[in-house]
């Protein structure tokens, strides 16, 4: 069900990003982008919360304690509703940032839009943290059937109630209006489900300094990395908004849209791996069997993002220039910069939740914290000597050193991860790609009338030179198994 809607996910967002840049316009999407890079610095407030409730429960349940269970959630009310008081602070403070930094690039109706948009977004984040401790125990139970059918009505609701409105009010409040009213649905059903089904009880036996402390020292440490994190992905786009104006931002957004969908399929082998974690840290052979996994989850990650990678590197430019149009091309080079910056971000991303469970994750705040620094010193030059690839680029350079060499010197030094075996087997699963490449470099030689027809064409033959040398090049027995069960799978579903 996850693998259905990660697909459904990108398909709807590359049908729908152009329907809505002509619905409304570059400079409406460019400052719906601004607010939401904004509004993602209070989102992680959420996020954080969210990371550390999930792990607590997490090992009261593997505990089998019902009592510190219901406490968890407890305490989590309690935190959420002293965080949702922050956003509201956050969201004026915000309100006149926002004002005052683009005043000079911006018209007085897109800053008066901005910070309707502003409280709106934020009312919408105010609304999942009430919610939330019932999600929570939803993604604990591991009942994922019922959040991604969840998730995959709001996929495809939200997108069609959008493009039906702003035929008649043209505007990107209208986007922010939408979603408010989705999540509003979807919290109230996942309570429902919560209560009902599972039995979600929320009983505070002991709410004192004691238990709140390392929930909320936790989600301190969350929050410093999130903050990070958002720097990179969105920091881009708020410098090219300020030193640019709202149409570059349209521009750098189509970029990072690509490369949204390029992490989302990515990252989707690692995403549901915190209870299978949380069990073997109890074991004393840890490390061994966390390396393993890391090893296992890291080649399926690489397999998957080699394969979009490349394609996109082949075909990027002339796929963007039929989705989009005219006047984006340096969203092609903004995407590719930002699709190799994440590489080992994404291949190593079970190793981010090893270090959850382990409760090691402060380092990793405190070095994303200095590349986050590091990459706001950087955009703002290239940027302004560059244009708009300026922001992407700086992403580049910063995350390669602090993912793809602090992190991996502490996974092996401290972790006690097996980190040159876990990247003698991630690039032994790129031992195809040179030979798909080939084959996709003669196949782009073939020019048909249509450009579309051509495009499709180039993808589809790449896709399956890619899968089919993949399988018997890169994949190793387990790899293979896996295929296979997934093909058996579907045959006996037909």
């Amino acid at each position: 069900m996850g693998y259905v809607n990660t697909v459904v996910q990108t398909l709807v967002s590359f049908i729908y990003t152009p329907l809505l840049l002509s619905g409304i316009g570059q400079s409406q999407y460019g400052l719906y982008q601004i607010i939401g890079s904004l509004t993602a610095y209070i989102n992680i407030l959420e996020s954080m919360l969210t990371t550390s409730v999930l792990r607590f429960y997490c090992q009261a349940k593997a505990d089998h304690n019902e009592e510190k269970m219901e406490n968890v959630l407890a305490i989590a009310r309690f935190v959420y509703r002293v965080a949702s008081g922050l956003v509201a602070v956050l969201s004026v403070v915000f309100a006149f940032f926002f004002t005052g930094a683009y005043s000079k690039s911006m018209s007085t109706d897109e800053l008066r839009e901005g910070i309707v948009m502003l409280f709106v977004v934020c009312t919408n984040i105010v609304l999942n943290m009430s919610f939330f401790t019932y999600s929570t125990v939803v993604l604990a139970h591991e009942r994922f059937v019922f959040i991604k059918v969840l998730e995959l009505v709001g996929l495809v609701l939200q997108p069609l109630v959008v493009l039906a409105l702003i035929r008649v009010f043209p505007q990107a409040l209208v986007i922010s209006l939408v979603q408010l009213a989705v999540s509003f649905i979807s919290c109230v059903l996942k309570r429902f489900y919560a209560v009902r089904e599972l039995g979600c009880k929320i009983v505070a036996h002991d709410i004192s300094l004691k238990t709140v402390m390392p929930i909320v020292g936790f989600s301190g440490i969350m929050l410093v990395s999130m903050v990070a994190d958002i720097v990179f992905a969105k920091t881009g786009q708020m410098i090219v908004g300020y030193v640019i104006g709202t149409a570059a931002v349209a521009v750098y957004s189509v970029g990072y849209q690509v490369y949204q969908a390029y992490g989302v399929l990515g990252r989707m082998v690692s995403s549901v791996f915190v209870p299978r974690v949380t069990e073997i840290t109890k074991n004393p052979n840890s490390s061994r069997e966390l390396s393993i996994l890391w090893n296992k989850t890291g080649r399926l990650s690489m397999l998957i993002i080699a394969g979009i990678l490349a394609g996109f590197a082949l075909y990027g430019q002339e796929f963007i220039s039929i989705w989009v149009g005219d006047g984006y091309d340096q969203a092609f080079i903004v995407a590719l910069l930002m699709m190799i910056a994440f590489v080992p971000d994404i291949v190593q991303a079970l190793g981010l939740t090893i270090l959850q469970v382990i409760n090691r994750y402060n380092f990793r705040a405190s070095v994303y914290v200095v590349c986050a620094l590091a990459n706001v010193t950087l955009s703002f030059p290239l940027v302004s000597k560059l244009g708009v690839p300026g922001g992407a680029l700086a992403g580049l350079i910063v995350l390669l050193a602090g993912s793809g060499l602090v992190m991996n010197v502490y996974y092996g030094r401290v972790i006690g991860l097996d980190v040159f075996g876990f990247w003698r087997a991630v690039l032994g699963s790129l031992r195809g790609v040179p030979i798909a490449v080939l084959v996709g470099m003669a196949i782009a030689r073939v020019q048909l009338p249509s450009a579309a027809l051509s495009l499709v064409i180039h993808c589809f033959v790449f896709a399956v030179a890619y899968v089919l040398v993949t399988y018997f090049v890169s994949m190793n027995s387990y790899e293979k198994e896996l295929v296979g069960g997934l093909l058996s799978r579907h045959g006996r579903m037909r």
